[in-house]
C-alpha cells in the first residue's frame, strides 16, 4: 500500500512539473506574441 501511495506522489509531482513547464512555455509564447504585435504596429507607423 505504501508503495502505491509513493508511486501516486511521484506521479503527482511529475504532473505538476509538466503543468508548470507548459505554463512557462505558454507565458513565453504570449510574451512573444505581444512583442510581435508591438513591433508590427511600430513598423506600420513608418
Amino acid at each position: 500500500m505504501e508503495r502505491m501511495l509513493a508511486g501516486d506522489e511521484v506521479a503527482a509531482r511529475e504532473t505538476l512539473k509538466t503543468k508548470l513547464q507548459v505554463q512557462g512555455t505558454l507565458d513565453l509564447t504570449v510574451a512573444r506574441a505581444q512583442n510581435n504585435y508591438s513591433l508590427a504596429a511600430r513598423l506600420q507607423d513608418l
